[in-house]
């Protein structure tokens, strides 16, 4: 009897702090969506690559760091491309490393789950079209198709910038 009571009042004491763990995370989570939001309505994110999946192929887990960076109007890619090219420029067809400006920028709210985020850009090799997913997690998606190569995607995280220079 006695253990017992010693058991239910320990749990009493404790219980506070479980559960001010639990909305801890919750915040914290919360705090992470409504960064990633003010990042897509500024335009302004980084999307750390860190897996490419080529069309037919298994995916291939980078071990380098490659990334697709959004600001304003402009996106600046450095990607490695795995896949099949139809028509390259001489000295060209290694990966996608080039600046450009975004055209037919369209982004989609998704209840609850992220966004949707397609725009194009053309440069003096190719056109490209870009589809990116982001989740509210951090976690991001991007498909890659161009004129002159097999489509190819890659996964990976959001780096969001710092408060200062969103604005």
């Amino acid at each position: 009897m006695k253990a017992t009571i010693l058991m239910l009042g320990g749990l009493l004491l404790f219980s506070p702090f479980a559960t001010g763990q639990h909305k801890t995370s919750v915040t914290k989570k919360e705090a992470k969506a409504m960064r990633i939001e003010q990042a897509v309505n500024h335009r302004h994110l980084t999307i750390s690559v860190n897996q490419a999946i080529p069309m037919g192929h298994p995916s291939i887990n980078l071990t380098s760091d490659y990334w697709v960076r959004l600001k304003n109007d402009s996106v600046w890619v450095y990607l490695p491309y795995y896949g099949r090219a139809y028509s390259v420029p001489y000295n060209g067809g290694g990966g996608f490393d080039f600046k450009g400006i975004r055209k037919n920028d369209q982004i989609t709210q998704k209840k609850k789950q992220g966004y949707t985020w397609q725009f194009s850009v053309q440069t003096t090799e190719d056109n490209y079209q870009f589809d990116l997913w982001i989740s509210l997690d951090g976690y991001a998606s991007i498909s890659v198709n161009s004129n002159n190569r097999q489509p190819i995607s890659y996964y990976g995280e959001c780096t969001l910038p710092d408060k200062a220079s969103t604005r």
